[in-house]
């Protein structure tokens, strides 16, 4: 049809998420050996549009305050 235009239903490319930046909760103990826990999420970007998620561990635990006093 000359002169009209023309919709586009295309579903955008899907986005893959990524990763945030690791955050780190404090020690559990002050002296005497305690946890650390780090931890990450799959929303930098967010998937969408049928994008996968990250499969990776978005936990981490870490040994602090190992010194004994």
């Amino acid at each position: 049809m000359a002169g009209s235009s023309v919709l586009s239903l295309d579903a955008p490319d899907p986005v893959t998420g990524g990763w945030s930046a690791w955050m780190d909760s404090p020690c559990s103990r002050t002296c005497g050996g305690g946890i650390i826990i780090r931890q990450r999420v799959c929303n930098n970007p967010f998937p969408s549009w049928g994008g996968a998620f990250r499969v990776r561990e978005g936990v981490e635990f870490r040994l602090c305050n190992l010194e004994v006093r």
